[in-house]
């Protein structure tokens, strides 16, 4: 089947843009979750249709990711047994794992078909172009946020008082990521149009990132640059990269110093982190999460309280969802269920830095700049339950296998 095994970008962009018009996070269903299962499916189909074992060839980073990827997938279903077990409702368990799971056979039917392709198809370039597509179409949404919900961009009362988050919760998915991080691959490798549109790209996705004065995606946008950078000056000489860097900190620092809106929103966010405190988040949320798992018995602290079940927080909440990544996965699925995500996220940044450099691919590194930032902004936002974050993850497994070993075609 020379030439099938092409990525279904068409599908996955609008498997993206789906969880950007649903609920960020599955509280019901209706049309746009039905739309995800049944892409889900088709994508899937797609990916096992037409393997043969005896055709089939691994890259050297394939079995390690699906290692990984199994042992994720088999704490997530143990969580969600424990749960039901100790008297959490079927429903509640879904919505808990449900982000987690959806987008996994994803992961490793793309996976499996990338290593069955003899049609020369280039997959990181076809995974980039959907991701910087849904990023855009963020980016613009939160631009129309900023736009027709603050009013008037030049004030800095305005702008201040009106931070978008207060208007849409689908401000806070990351999916503005892959239009910010992504194009810096082009950025660097490309010329003349090419790289003036990376530019233009990559500036959208960081000022609209900028728009909503979320601290915590602009922590994940700083470590995912600084991670491009370091994987960059491990392909380019020291000098090119200390160059480009100083240029386009400079440029960068005099936009958003002089050039209005980007000047008024860096005030904004400047004021913000000078008076905004942590959101009692260590106080009210993660010691209290801790304290339950302790209080729960010695076997919560392997196993966590199982999917679904709640805690309180320090003000008294029910809550199921705790923002930080690695706390959440230690209340509900234990310490398994730290060392099973954290394999997932060190082989998926392992196996695509290693890319990067062994290729010299600056695309590749972009792509490892995205996990980081994704790993970033889990660790102080609940983004992790969001169906946007999970597909996004997904969609790097199959740009950190790497192509298929030539030698087996």
């Amino acid at each position: 089947m020379r030439g099938a095994a092409r990525p279904p970008q068409l599908a996955l962009l609008v498997l993206l843009l789906l969880t950007l018009v649903g609920a960020p996070a599955p509280t019901s269903i209706g049309w746009a979750e039905l739309a995800m299962v049944g892409l889900t499916g088709l994508i899937v189909f797609f990916g096992v249709t037409g393997l043969h074992a005896k055709r089939l060839a691994f890259s050297p980073n394939s079995r390690l990711l699906l290692f990984a990827i199994s042992a994720y997938a088999l704490v997530l279903v143990g969580g969600s047994t424990l749960g039901v077990i100790r008297g959490s409702e079927p429903p509640a368990v879904a919505r808990a794992v449900a982000p987690y799971l959806l987008f996994l056979p994803i992961a490793a039917a793309l996976l499996l078909r990338r290593q069955s392709d003899e049609s020369g198809a280039d997959w990181d370039a076809a995974i980039a172009r959907v991701m910087i597509l849904a990023g855009v179409a963020h980016a613009a949404y939160l631009f129309g946020l900023l736009l027709f919900g603050v009013g008037d961009l030049a004030s800095l009362s305005s702008v201040f008082l009106g931070r978008t988050t207060l208007l849409d919760s689908r401000t806070t998915l990351p999916l503005f990521l892959g239009a910010a991080v992504l194009p810096l691959g082009a950025l660097i490798a490309s010329d003349g149009w090419k790289r003036l549109a990376a530019l233009l790209l990559s500036g959208l996705g960081w000022t609209a990132a900028l728009s909503t004065q979320t601290r915590a995606q602009l922590i994940a946008l700083l470590g995912a640059a600084l991670t491009f950078v370091v994987l960059y000056s491990r392909i380019a000489r020291v000098r090119r990269v200390l160059l480009l860097g100083t240029v386009g900190i400079a440029i960068a620092g005099v936009v958003l110093a002089f050039v209005p809106p980007w000047s008024t929103l860096t005030r904004a966010l400047i004021i913000r982190v000078q008076t905004a405190s942590d959101n009692s988040r260590l106080d009210d949320e993660w010691i209290p999460a801790v304290r339950t798992l302790v209080d729960d018995g010695p076997a919560a602290t392997v196993t966590g309280i199982g999917a679904g079940r709640t805690f309180l927080t320090g003000a008294g909440e029910e809550r199921t969802y705790v923002h930080n990544l690695g706390i959440y996965v230690l209340l509900y699925h234990g310490f398994a269920g730290v060392l099973a995500t954290g394999l997932l996220y060190l082989v998926l940044f392992a196996c695509l830095a290693r890319r990067a450099v062994a290729e010299k691919d600056v695309l590749v590194a972009a792509f490892a700049a995205v996990l980081v930032g994704l790993a970033l902004y889990a660790q102080f936002f609940a983004v992790h339950k969001l169906l946007s974050y999970n597909l996004m993850l997904a969609l790097l497994v199959p740009v950190a296998a790497g192509r298929r070993r030539i030698a087996d075609a």
